[in-house]
């Protein structure tokens, strides 16, 4: 089942309970590294721009393990 992660300045991705997500973009944010991943996990997160359009998102590079 899709999750829908909170629209928020920092956005944060609890992989435990959202291993596939959406986010709709309100504003510039930044996407927090997710927590709670196990080995071997997939993930997914679709990102849409809101009705404005040109949001932009920032996120560090990150490993999963």
């Amino acid at each position: 089942t899709e999750s829908t992660l909170t629209d928020q300045a920092t956005v944060t991705w609890d992989a435990s309970t959202q291993d596939v997500c959406k986010l709709t973009l309100g504003g510039n944010r930044t996407l927090a590294a997710p927590t709670n991943s196990t080995t071997g996990q997939f993930i997914s997160i679709l990102v849409i721009q809101d009705g404005t359009g040109s949001r932009t998102l920032s996120f560090s590079l990150f490993v999963i393990t």
